[in-house]
């Protein structure tokens, strides 16, 4: 469990590399303080910290006083360095701004850590900027590689047409076409692929202002070279070094999620992006008459704590591979909703779902191609009720297929990781009609994701 530790602390004053304003460290402070303690032991241990309780008052440059501090990152992060007596300093990025010493441990409380607390700032920009190598990636081997513009250049090609010609099955070519589009770069005109202006204009081979053998500079680099494999093979990058897909499990093929290390590294990863992204969704989605929820692939089982908060009626059961339920296990603990979760070890596309009111499908069909989305819908359906509820929660493409293109570029990684891309809502909501739901407009939540909640019929 996540706990508090009571210390003394002083400021160090400006002269000495302090503190130019003062700080607030109690419990109705206007800001948040967040430094870091760098643990004066063998180790130098550094620990994120959060005050959440000392004087009412602001604590000028150079002043001293007593508070509490909680332990941000526990249990994923241990705090052991922090015992009686232990000296610190405390440090605001790499500079340090005071230190202190851990005055009573004994008294350490533990309070569950919250899932419905939102973030200051916009975590967005920081995923599109990790995403936009895919962007290089997709176009050189378009231009260098399959010659997607040349091919093109002297005139439309159905999407098929131009598929088999480039000798790529269906979910690349959607992948790349998507890209491209998203780009600016080819335009569906009548059921046509066709260059734009823009690719008319660079990227022609013999016109004046082509850059062409610009982007060829990259023809040759690592990234361009896998991801031109992945388009020609359609199979997604080996796990290790057994040929199967990292980030998703099934019968049949290999995957880095069945071991323990890789499956606890690789679930608390994408924790990251949940954290951010879970409160947006409890604050959201319509559980309205639901007591029981069902969280198909739910990792660390984040996005139903935060529900599980948000609900206190809810119950909550994860179904997901027994490596991954570890981490779920303790962050249930960890957030104070272990007697509501229960975690259940099986195979979602071989095992019976356990009957509930709703099913939430949180960033998990995109890991798979359309029979396999297909599938779960199928399967999903078959454990509710009518009335019953399936909430998709999902990055989605325009229902055009040309953008946006921070999510052409996701589809890009998720085809380089997983046997999936991203969809739209127009073919999600397809495959809920087919298999007897009822569907809505799609409610946005946070980094380029949102709800598609489909009701049984």
């Amino acid at each position: 469990m996540p706990g508090y530790a009571e210390v003394y602390v002083e400021f160090l004053p400006p002269d000495e590399g302090g503190r130019k304003s003062e700080v607030w460290l109690g419990e109705n402070a206007p800001n948040t303080y967040r430094p870091h303690l760098r643990v004066r032991c063998r180790d130098q241990a550094v620990l994120g910290v959060e005050f959440v309780d000392g004087p009412d008052r602001p604590i000028v440059p150079g002043g001293k006083t007593y508070a509490t501090v909680r332990y941000l990152y526990e249990p994923l992060v241990s705090y052991s360095e922090l015992v009686d007596g232990a000296e610190f300093d405390i440090l605001e990025g790499g500079r340090v701004v005071g230190f202190g010493r851990v005055t009573r441990t004994s008294r350490i409380c533990t309070m569950p850590l919250s899932a419905l607390e939102i973030p200051a700032t916009d975590p967005t920009p920081i995923f599109e900027n990790f995403r936009g190598s895919y962007g290089t990636e997709l176009l050189v081997a378009a231009a260098a590689h399959l010659k997607v513009f040349e091919k093109l250049a002297g005139g439309g090609k159905f999407h098929d047409d131009l598929r088999r010609e480039l000798g790529l099955a269906s979910r690349p070519a959607a992948v790349l076409f998507t890209a491209l589009r998203a780009m600016g770069l080819i335009v569906e005109i009548w059921g046509n692929l066709e260059l734009s202006a823009l690719a008319k204009d660079h990227l022609v081979a013999g016109q004046p202002f082509e850059v062409s053998d610009y982007l060829g500079l990259a023809a040759e680099s690592p990234g361009v070279m896998a991801m031109l494999e992945r388009l020609k093979t359609n199979k997604p990058a080996s796990a290790a070094v057994k040929e199967g897909a990292a980030f998703i499990f099934r019968e049949g093929i290999d995957s880095a999620m069945e071991q323990e290390s890789s499956a606890r590294r690789l679930t608390l990863s994408l924790a990251g992006r949940a954290k951010n992204v879970a409160p947006h969704l409890a604050a959201k989605v319509p559980l309205d008459g639901v007591s029981h929820l069902l969280d198909v692939g739910g990792g660390t089982g984040i996005y139903s704590i935060a529900l599980l908060q948000k609900h206190p009626q809810l119950r909550a059961t994860v179904l997901d591979g027994p490596e991954v339920l570890k981490v779920t296990a303790e962050m249930a603990t960890a957030y104070g909703v272990a007697d509501r979760l229960k975690c259940v070890a099986g195979d979602m596309f071989k095992d019976a779902l356990p009957n509930c009111d709703a099913v939430l499908l949180s960033n998990i069909l995109h890991d798979w191609d359309v029979p396999q989305c297909r599938e779960l819908i199928r399967r999903c359906g078959a454990a509710l009720p009518a009335g019953g509820k399936l909430l998709i929660h999902d990055a989605f493409l325009a229902d055009t297929l040309d953008g946006p293109l921070p999510v052409a570029l996701y589809s890009a990684a998720l085809f380089t990781l997983t046997e999936g891309r991203a969809y739209s809502a127009s073919e999600y909501r397809a495959w809920l009609t087919e298999y007897g739901f009822a569907s809505a407009k799609v409610i946005p939540t946070l980094i380029h994701c949102g709800v598609l909640v489909g009701t049984k019929k």
